[in-house]
């Protein structure tokens, strides 16, 4: 009993999430590198004309060592287990407080999902941003990101503290996701499982993967944004953009529909099997800490 008792100093939500952000972090780095580079090659000064996956993958082996594929993996081991765990927390929490105002399962999960995704993009704008940093770098004239800490230090001290929260009005936008995703989860969660125990790894293929791409097909652009924000070093005066309305307009000048799809094949790859181990583990790890 002393161990489960251990569990409770922390939320289980919130424990749930971080191992399983951290499983998919494990999983999923390399996908994460070539998404991160494609969406914000556009304003780089090296830019990728590879469309295949594959063979941005055995260039970039090729041009950096197998490392490449790797690069931000330290900063991401923080950024999306904090992410999740922050996020899972705050929806099991706001979840609880808005079904006693009366507004009903439907209503208080999608408006928890936007509460939680408000919170957590506030709590982890700077660890994605030095994340964004880190890995596009190598598109960039100069290399000068070396980890988590140098990066937000550096940042903060050329372009000030304001700087650390660059995307964040993107990331706001993209709130929308989660109040797709997870109230769709929850519904299909209800119909579709009626046991004692979490969802059966078979039935997680359809409860994780169905509400994700339908949130991702309606708000992946807001990922395309953020990432190219966070990219900008506001400090270079040949910046072409300089807000998210100003990356708006000349994105949908230069590139039209497509893109605010930049990298959406990848994101695509590295989706199915992020978002299956994320949720499949933290509704395991959840029903083992609660039971």
């Amino acid at each position: 009993m002393e161990g489960r008792r251990e569990w409770r100093v922390l939320s289980p939500h919130f424990l749930a999430g971080y191992f399983g952000g951290l499983m998919a972090v494990l999983v999923c780095a390399p996908l994460d590198t070539i998404r991160n580079r494609l969406q914000v090659e556009r304003f780089c000064e090296t830019r990728i004309t590879e469309t295949s996956l594959i063979r941005i993958a055995r260039n970039t082996i090729k041009d950096e060592g197998v490392s490449g594929l790797y690069r931000g993996l330290s900063v991401t081991l923080w950024a999306l287990p904090a992410s999740q765990s922050i996020y899972f927390f705050a929806y099991s929490e706001s979840k609880q407080q808005l079904r006693k105002l009366g507004l009903g399962e439907g209503w208080s999960n999608a408006f928890a999902a936007g509460i939680a995704g408000c919170v957590n993009n506030v709590a982890t704008n700077p660890l994605w941003l030095a994340r964004t940093r880190i890995m596009s770098q190598q598109l960039h004239a100069s290399a000068r990101y070396t980890h988590m800490g140098q990066t937000i230090r550096l940042i903060a001290r050329e372009e000030g503290i304001p700087a650390l929260y660059q995307g964040l009005s993107a990331s706001v936008l993209g709130v929308v996701h989660v109040m797709v995703q997870f109230p769709l989860y929850e519904y299909l969660k209800s119909q579709c499982h009626t046991g004692s125990g979490p969802p059966s790894y078979l039935d997680m293929l359809y409860l994780a993967l169905l509400p994700k791409l339908l949130a991702s097909l309606v708000s992946y652009p807001h990922e395309v944004l953020r990432s190219r924000l966070q990219d900008l070093n506001k400090s270079n005066p040949q910046a072409q953009f300089s807000g998210l309305w100003s990356l708006v307009k000349v994105t949908w000048r230069s590139e039209g529909v497509r893109g605010f799809y930049s990298g959406y094949k990848a994101n695509l790859v590295r989706m199915v099997p992020g978002t299956y181990i994320t949720l499949t583990a933290y509704e395991q790890i959840l029903y083992y800490m609660m039971s």
